[in-house]
């Protein structure tokens, strides 16, 4: 239903978000994982 839906959506953005923030914090360290993210 859409209580489905909005709980993807919202997974999701928790995701990205976690996955932007580790990219930001490894890109200084490793240019493969940057260009992996």
């Amino acid at each position: 239903g859409q209580d489905g839906l909005d709980l993807l959506t919202l997974n999701t953005h928790i995701r990205v978000a976690f996955y932007s923030m580790m990219c930001s914090s490894l890109i200084e360290y490793k240019t493969e994982v940057y260009i992996m993210c």
